[in-house]
């Protein structure tokens, strides 16, 4: 008889259902059962009670003598009575349900076992305990559960058994069976609760059983092992590649099933009606082959699939593989005028690559480089064009089909075509466009040695690429520079674009991406008769812009350089006094930063001033017998408004007017005469066509 060892507390209560109390625990911890009362906040006083009345009483707890789970998930309990019992209470939860309920409430005296009908022992875990009630007191046992023995598969050589203990923390020894051939025969034995049988899961089936060595009516439920004759998942076949143009290397991943032992490699027959075996793959981890077999790859399709074989001989099935076959790309052909390298290829069916097909990817290497993507094509396409390929340089093509998901492959062989093109300009660039009088004067630089007879010069006034048109042609020199006129133009209204085209043997049109622009130069004048210059930025040097260069002319005089600036705009004060009596001539120059310091000029502009003046003493006496008002003169000029305005230092008008002749007499507003001093004017007029003067200045005050 297995007497339980872990302690137990007894507790007394008249008449009172430890069912009840147990009622409504979501999970079974296994403590002893006090640690489990204690964890219920909503019962201390209850709790303290019970244990001031078992320094009083005390009574018998049951002992378990068998738990045994039969073929049809059943369990059997059987304990020793207790002497002095009413009655008694068997309570019951499982992993799923994880609520105790009473499953049966007996005789104490004369029942000492029950057979737990609805168990289901052999798939869930089920715990117990009982409650014995005498005239004065209960006395619970201890949470025990029968063994419950779970099998899974840790390859196709192992299987592992493991079961909980009967009480926890309590690991009996245990004898562990199983059935082969329809015996049982004991495999092992073990204190532990998990054991490792090493056995080949491909024969049969296999049961298996657990039995106490210290009570061998411990027993647990019968757990199936099933033989492997489940299909393995199959690869996914994702690639078939050429190798050096002789063979093809297929390659798939992985199949996800653990047991997966190798690969079978199948090739369509030629009738289209069949498959047959080209080669066995004798391991898992094997996820490429090649086809040594296949003579003429380059030219011709075949067709492939794989499938998966476990340790056990089963296969992957027929219809769960995607086949794939080879790309056929046809040599390429060298068009020297169109200086492209055509590729075509035998198409793939939209859906050859599942789920779909996706494209193709054009793959090229030069002059022995690495491989490099040109471009991708579209699913229908079955023809490419190279266009970019350099004059005697050693090209070799390959194309590459891949599904819509990119995660499969088909690639086709190499071929190598010799890129025999006529000697194309290397460049052709336009070093300046420069304003002289009414046209613009432009330089070219050119490649001598490239096989290029003409030159294009294209124009536009905006600058957008379709608004570009050709205006004339120019034949190559053994120059270096190349230069030409442009007459037809209005420098003063346009900035005008030009960009230059080169046109080879073949008349294949070779863009130059530099723009560049004439410089035009506007003038204008501020409220405060400043000259105001503005010009449009100059585009177009090889190198960057150092700076832009003002010149002026004054009147007959030759131009002479007033400043420099990296800015667009430049305001010009004629004559801080108010006398403008000059014609002012203005024109701009782009200086370049490379070492030839290339110029590009401006157009050329002037501005005529009206011959007027305003004139203000710096002094005058209010007392005197002549210059006693302060006022401004005019000459050569109609006043349509005006506004004059005196300042003491402190900032204060002490006089202001709007009539013209009106001035100052030395007075404030209150008619009383100003201590002698300085003092600040300002004088803001408007003539008759619109134009604004502003001056701003001291007077001296005299008595």
């Amino acid at each position: 008889m297995l007497e339980l060892r872990q302690p137990v507390f007894l507790y007394a209560y008249t008449k009172f259902d430890f069912s009840s109390l147990f009622y409504g625990f979501e999970s079974i911890n296994r403590l002893p059962l006090l640690s489990q009362l204690l964890l219920m906040k909503k019962n201390w006083l209850f709790f303290i009670f019970l244990f001031c009345s078992c320094i009083f009483l005390s009574a018998q707890r049951p002992i378990i003598h068998c738990l045994s789970v039969n073929y049809e998930g059943q369990v059997t309990l059987t304990w020793e009575n207790i002497p002095n019992t009413i009655h008694g209470k068997l309570i019951y939860t499982n992993e799923y349900l994880q609520i105790y309920n009473t499953i049966k409430i007996f005789d104490g005296d004369t029942t000492t076992s029950f057979t737990h009908n609805t168990a289901g022992g052999n798939f869930q875990h089920n715990w117990y305990y009982i409650v014995n009630y005498t005239a004065t007191d209960s006395v619970v046992s201890d949470i025990f559960s029968p063994y419950f023995l779970r099998s899974a598969s840790l390859d196709d050589v192992a299987i592992q058994l493991t079961w909980n203990p009967i009480l926890e923390g309590n690991n009996d020894s245990v004898i562990v069976y199983r059935k082969q051939d329809d015996e049982w025969s004991e495999i092992g034995r073990t204190n532990d609760t998990t054991f490792i049988d090493s056995t080949n899961q491909c024969i049969e089936l296999f049961k298996y059983q657990i039995f106490s060595i210290t009570e061998d009516c411990h027993q647990s439920n019968i757990c199936l092992q099933l033989t492997d004759d489940d299909q393995p998942i199959a690869p996914t076949f994702d690639s078939v590649s050429i190798i050096n143009n002789q063979y093809p290397i297929l390659g798939w991943q992985r199949s996800p099933s653990v047991d997966c032992a190798g690969y079978r490699i199948y090739k369509r027959q030629d009738n289209g009606t069949g498959w047959d075996l080209l080669m066995e793959i004798p391991h898992q981890d094997s996820l490429w082959a090649i086809d040594s077999s296949f003579s003429d790859v380059c030219s011709m399709e075949r067709i492939y699939c794989v499938i998966a074989v476990d340790r056990c001989g089963n296969t992957s099935p027929f219809n769960e593989v995607k086949p794939l076959h080879n790309l056929v790309l046809h040599p390429p052909i060298l068009d020297t005028c169109r200086k492209t390298i055509e590729l075509s290829w035998l198409p793939l069916g939209m859906y050859d690559l599942a789920p779909q097909l996706g494209g193709y990817r054009i793959w090229y290497s030069q002059n022995g480089g690495p491989f490099q993507l040109d471009n991708s094509a579209l699913p229908n396409a079955v023809s490419y064009s190279f266009n970019h390929p350099e004059r005697n340089s050693h090209y070799v093509f390959k194309i590459q089909a891949f599904n819509n998901l990119e995660t499969i492959t088909v690639s086709s062989c190499e071929y190598s075509v010799f890129a025999a093109l006529p000697k194309e300009p290397e460049f052709g660039f336009i070093r300046y466009a420069s304003v002289q009088e009414s046209r613009i004067h432009l330089c070219f630089e050119i490649d001598t040695q490239a096989s290029s007879p003409t030159y294009a010069l294209l124009r536009s006034t905006t600058g957008e690429e379709e608004s570009f048109q050709t205006i004339k042609t120019l034949a190559a020199t053994d120059s270096s520079l190349l230069f030409t006129i442009d007459s037809s133009v209005d420098v003063q209204h346009y900035s005008y674009f030009y960009r230059l085209h080169s046109i080879d043997s073949c008349s294949h049109i070779l863009e130059s991406p530099l723009i560049v622009s004439s410089i035009l130069l506007q003038i204008s004048t501020n409220t405060q008769s400043q000259v105001q210059l503005d010009w449009t930025p100059y585009n177009g040097f090889i190198d960057s812009l150092q700076t832009y260069k003002i010149y002026r002319k004054i009147d007959d005089q030759p131009f002479t350089f007033l400043t420099e600036t990296q800015e667009t705009s430049f305001a010009d004060i004629s004559d801080s006094s108010g006398i403008y009596t000059k014609s002012l001539q203005y024109c701009i120059s782009a200086i370049s930063s490379g070492d030839n310091h290339d110029t590009a000029w401006s157009n050329q502009v002037t501005y005529l001033q009206k011959s007027f003046s305003v004139f203000f003493p710096n002094a005058f006496r209010p007392n005197g017998s002549i210059n006693n008002i302060f006022r401004p003169i005019f000459s050569g000029i109609e006043v349509k408004d005006l506004q004059f305005i005196i300042y003491n230092r402190w900032g204060e008008p002490i006089f202001s007017t709007t009539e013209q002749g009106e001035g100052w007499n030395g007075k404030n507003a209150q008619q009383h005469e100003c201590p002698a001093g300085t003092y600040v004017y300002y004088f803001l007029m408007t003539d008759q066509s619109g134009s604004r003067y502003q001056k701003t200045g001291y007077v001296i005050l005299l008595q």
